[in-house]
């Protein structure tokens, strides 16, 4: 029976002791890189929002687009799923 109860006490120990993993330091923050520079190009910049109709809720969404006119031909870009 004294086995038994080393056991328990063993157990209820480290079951106390548990919750105390969590309170390590948490991990170091990473500095954010610098902003990169204004280009030479223009850009424009819309916000819309959408509706989500089944469920009613708007969804703001910003768009960037590039406003000046294009400096050459530009080759046409299609992506299909098949």
């Amino acid at each position: 029976m004294a086995g038994g109860r080393r056991w328990l006490l063993l157990g209820l120990v480290a079951l106390l002791a548990l919750p105390l993993l969590g309170c390590g330091r948490g991990a170091a923050r990473v500095p954010a890189r610098p902003q990169a520079t204004a280009g030479q190009d223009s850009v424009g910049f819309r916000q819309l929002t959408f509706t989500d109709t089944s469920r009613g809720r708007p969804l703001p969404t910003g768009v960037w687009y590039p406003s000046g006119p294009a400096r050459g031909p530009f080759p046409v870009v299609l992506f299909s799923t098949g």
